[in-house]
């Protein structure tokens, strides 16, 4: 099953991360910008050869509390699952349940049909097992977008000319809202969405095509309560006290040098 669910699209479990996703789209943006100083290509200029990057980052709303545990469970059983963990959960995770408020309690009975409980052990792979066959379906079609999801957000980015930026992200976009509405059956968190680009114009030109779709525009994107970005900036003692601990370890490096 581990084997399976194995994509280059999770941002989340062993030796990754969300940062990682924030830092290789900067070195991204960078490495591109650099290419077009050297080709004499001004940050400004207006140029068919400049090459931009791109992206759309989406926040779903109670994602986890969407989750179809009959649809979940077939998923992984596909993706190969052993059965007796497969049963077990579902039993676990669907089984009867009171519902109290001070002293009324709930009758009749009710069981979950949808959502994974918190804390459980097991939710990582599953989380991976609902969604790796519709961002397969993402992956497939969108060739010269990359994908990197960490739990309930997602990057959409790509790079190239301005008319190839604006077209991927357009394409990319529409077909994950597809996925969201359709196979995963979750809906989005609007004041959470963004649209990030090189340039302001292409951001402008992208929040266009995207309409309801694009969010906070720009070409940075601040803090909006969405894992995949940098971290608001240090509380100043926790600041002061790393600046401190950071400046202890190049002494130490210097003198290993």
């Amino acid at each position: 099953f581990v084997h399976n669910t194995t994509r280059s699209f999770w941002s989340f479990g062993s030796a990754r991360s969300a940062e990682a996703v924030v830092w290789k789209a900067a070195i991204k943006a960078e490495a591109l910008e650099g290419s077009n100083r050297r080709n004499g290509i001004k940050c400004t200029s207006k140029s068919k050869d400049r090459l931009y990057t791109a992206g759309a980052q989406w926040d779903a709303r109670k994602y986890f509390e969407r989750f179809r545990l009959g649809t979940l469970f077939k998923r992984s059983a596909a993706l190969g699952m052993p059965e007796v963990h497969n049963k077990l959960l579902y039993n676990h995770w669907s089984s009867p349940r009171l519902l109290k408020l001070g002293k009324q309690v709930t009758a009749p009975i009710l069981h979950a049909h949808c959502g994974l409980p918190a804390g459980s052990a097991y939710s990582d792979l599953f989380v991976k097992a609902y969604a790796c066959e519709p961002f397969d379906k993402f992956v497939a079609k969108c060739t010269h977008t990359v994908l990197a999801s960490y739990f309930d957000d997602n990057f959409m980015s790509t790079s190239g000319s301005f008319d190839q930026c604006r077209a991927n992200i357009k394409e990319a976009a529409s077909l994950m809202h597809q996925i969201m509405d359709e196979d995963l059956e979750a809906t989005l968190s609007y004041e959470k969405l963004g649209t990030i680009a090189s340039d302001q114009t292409l951001a402008n030109a992208i929040a266009k095509d995207l309409g309801g779709l694009a969010g906070t525009i720009g070409t940075d994107l601040v803090q909006l309560g969405v894992d995949l970005r940098l971290q608001p900036k240090l509380r100043s003692r926790r600041k002061t006290i790393r600046l401190r601990r950071a400046k202890e370890r190049s002494r130490r490096l210097a003198r290993v040098s």
